[in-house]
Parts: C-alpha cells; structure tokens; sequence
C-alpha cells in the first residue's frame, strides 16, 4: 500500500513519518502541487540467503551417481573437419 504526502507535509513531520514507515512498512510517495516527485520504501531487513533456497522444489527421480548408459557425443572424438 501507498501513501501519498504533499511535500510540506513531509518537511514538517519527517521523523514521524520515517518512524511510522519503519512499523507499517508501507512505501511514501511526496507529491509537489499534486505531482509525484519521490517515493521512499521501507528497508527490507529480512536477508534472503542463497543457500537453501530451492530447497523442496525439485525431486530426484533417479540415481544421479550411477554412470548414464545413452552415448553422449560429448564423449565422442572430435572430428576437425565435421563439427556438429
């Protein structure tokens, strides 16, 4: 949700404002005679790490240690004069 605030509104109470943003986490868009000119969004403080984060979202059909039986032709020579 967005709040919109005139400018002078927001010179005047500024720490109340920032402070309520910090609670409601609601972002602020400041408008100058009734045209937006800023937005100010709350600070997201939850880190979202990397490690774990698929966890759950695919399964293992197979097993995925034991040799694949189909050739691949990576495996095969190369030929320099026919590259496909």
């Amino acid at each position: 949700m967005t709040i919109k605030i005139a400018i002078s509104q927001f010179k005047s109470h500024c720490f109340a404002i920032i402070e309520k943003l910090q609670t409601d986490k609601k972002s602020i868009i400041i408008t100058k005679r009734d045209r937006e000119i800023a937005q100010i969004l709350p600070v997201n403080t939850k880190q979202i790490s990397l490690f774990g984060m698929l966890k759950n979202k695919a399964k293992i059909k197979a097993d995925i240690l034991e040799p694949v039986e189909e050739k691949w032709n990576a495996a095969q020579p190369l030929n320099a004069f026919c590259l496909v």
